[in-house]
């Protein structure tokens, strides 16, 4: 039940504000489309040292949900800037990233009329190695859409625009892939 673990994690964050509820309320809300309430905790300095941790930024994905790639493009390359310190450029950084890190910076070229498959070039096509190419990622989204199950109750008690955001973001980034290889 969505909507029963997201009260508990809310009540949790009230009370020690710690940073890994900050990042899961933040991407819950996100998911659930709430774009304003997700940025008011995913902007949050301990959530942003959380994700540097982890290294997974979700600020480029809420920004790209909103309709604001420039914005989503810019967040996208201070994350990464930030992650990988030590590097000159942003360029420099691109062939050390996987195909699960460029997938949304390739959404972000796409939604912008860019081409998106100068960024796809980083990555191999295939690979040897589990999780390293885009065939490997193309086949893990493939296999998550298949396998997931509708939620029967959302954040706010309806999960429908839930379960379409969730298709949604799968949906995108295979046929992304896809349209590359």
């Amino acid at each position: 039940n969505i909507k029963q673990r997201f009260e508990t994690i809310l009540e949790g964050w009230k009370l020690t504000k710690d940073r890994v509820l900050c990042f899961f309320i933040g991407s819950t809300l996100l998911e659930h489309g709430l774009h304003e309430d997700a940025a008011s905790y995913l902007c949050r300095p301990e959530c942003r040292e959380y994700m540097l941790q982890k290294g997974i930024s979700l600020l480029p994905e809420l920004y790209l949900s909103k309709g604001e790639p420039d914005r989503a493009e810019s967040e996208y390359e201070n994350f990464y800037m930030d992650l990988y310190k030590g590097h000159d450029d942003f360029d420099s950084i691109l062939p050390e990233l996987s195909p699960k890190d460029l997938i949304t910076l390739a959404l972000i070229k796409r939604e912008k009329g860019e081409d998106f498959s100068e960024i796809m070039k980083n990555a191999q096509k295939t690979s040897i190695h589990s999780n390293m190419s885009w065939r490997d990622l193309l086949s893990a989204l493939q296999e998550k859409l298949k396998k997931m199950q509708p939620a029967a109750v959302g954040i706010d008690g309806d999960p429908a625009e839930f379960n379409r955001r969730r298709k949604e973001y799968f949906k995108k980034r295979i046929e992304l892939i896809e349209s590359y290889l």
